[in-house]
């Protein structure tokens, strides 16, 4: 079962540098950006999938990973919510 993020929540986060197969991260994309999204990883490509249907997957090559400012922060441990 895939958890509900939604505005104004808080995900904390345990740093590190990689994860597993549908395991929830954070990404940084560009220098400035960075995203929380599940984790897949294929043979020669990573995907990053949004829990939001309406957002499509961020696809990169393993070259185009580690040529970008792209990086693995963390893997998201707990989710905080106010009622």
């Amino acid at each position: 079962m895939t958890p509900a993020i939604c505005c104004d929540d808080i995900v904390i986060v345990r740093k590190q540098p990689d994860a597993e197969n549908g395991e929830i991260v954070i990404a940084a994309v560009t220098d400035a950006d960075a995203v929380c999204k599940s984790l897949r990883k294929y043979s020669g490509c990573i995907e990053q999938i949004s829990n939001k249907p309406s957002y499509e997957p961020m696809e990169f090559t393993n070259k185009e990973f580690s040529e970008k400012p792209a990086a693995i922060i963390g893997k998201a441990a707990e989710l905080r919510r106010k009622f």
